[in-house]
């Protein structure tokens, strides 16, 4: 099922994201170097041509603290995939539990239905020798053949949620039936002191926004640049070709217009994934606590439906002497 479910992409798409990420900010330079070319040509009067070439290279830099405000929101990135395919995987193992007892419930009540209408068929063919034999009026005969009828009716419905069950099972895992029959389970079979993977996800996600926010912090200006270039003089009649080595710095200003709109966005996805957290928790609680009740409310049930059954049987085999 994990194999052919969506969320598998999803989490497969952070991962990558999450590597790429790395992998741009473990380079030595900031962002890609750029190459520059020029050529002048210059006419000298009586004496001939001159000319001026030049190729440079600009490599970007690392700002003070920015490689390493970076790298930590990348390690909280890869987290974040992690947890994220964690819980993409639970929620598609909740679809497998829950389709498998889908169809375990659809062929019980299938085979339920199927031993009703052979009853009743035996019912039908009794009342009829009765009626036969004088022993019973005919309106006892098509009140039982009304009853074979409804049970067969709903040995259809019956039939197709069967069907409806296994064509889900095959659409989300491509199997014909599951494996094998399921065994319960309850919350206490569950291991503790592990945190939910939603609310490892919810806490990774505001602790990501929070480094972004740090990282914006050591961004304020554009990489400065480290110049290298090459230059060779050519000085027509009079003088001959001169090559010159050069470096230089260049240095942006920073401003603060320029990171404005980035720290706002920052920030308020930080609001955001802080407030989600909360509400991520506080639907867990409440779904454990609704878990819990529900579980309390089915084993009531399911001890008065086997009190009950215990009393059919036995009034059952008292019918039957």
């Amino acid at each position: 099922a994990w194999l052919r479910a969506a969320e598998a992409r999803t989490a497969e798409a952070l991962g990558h994201h999450a590597r790429a990420a790395r992998e741009a900010v473990s380079h030595p330079l900031a962002a890609a170097p750029a190459l520059e070319l020029s050529h002048r040509r210059q006419d000298w009067a009586g004496s001939g041509n001159g000319t001026e070439s030049e190729i440079g290279v600009a490599l970007p830099l690392w700002l003070p603290g920015q490689r390493q405000a970076r790298l930590a929101a990348v390690d909280i990135e890869d987290r974040l995939a992690q947890a994220n395919q964690d819980s993409a995987r639970l929620q598609v193992a909740g679809k497998v539990l829950e389709g498998a007892w889908q169809v375990a419930a659809a062929e019980d009540g299938h085979r339920l239905q199927a031993d009703q209408v052979a009853l009743l068929a035996r019912l039908v063919r009794d009342v009829q020798r009765r009626v036969a034999a004088g022993d019973l009026a005919p309106a006892d005969s098509l009140a039982a053949q009304a009853e074979w009828l409804e049970a067969q009716d709903a040995l259809g419905a019956a039939a197709q949620a069967l069907a409806e069950a296994r064509s889900r099972w095959r659409e989300l895992t491509g199997l014909d039936a599951p494996l094998e029959r399921l065994e319960g389970a309850t919350p206490s079979d569950a291991p503790t002191g592990l945190a939910h993977p939603d609310q490892v996800v919810a806490d990774l996600a505001a602790e990501h926004a929070r480094r972004r926010v740090v990282a914006l912090d050591h961004d304020r200006r554009e990489p400065p640049e480290l110049l290298v270039r090459l230059r060779q003089d050519t000085g027509g009649a009079f003088g001959r070709a001169q090559d010159s080595v050069g470096f230089g710095l260049r240095i942006p200003l920073g401003h603060d217009a320029r990171n404005a709109p980035r720290q706002a966005a920052a920030a308020t996805a930080l609001d955001l994934a802080l407030a989600a957290a909360v509400r991520t928790r506080n639907r867990l609680v409440i779904a454990q606590r609704l878990a819990s009740d529900t579980v309390d409310g089915v084993s009531t049930r399911l001890d008065a439906a086997r009190t009950r059954a215990t009393l059919l049987q036995e009034r059952a085999r008292l019918i039957q002497r």
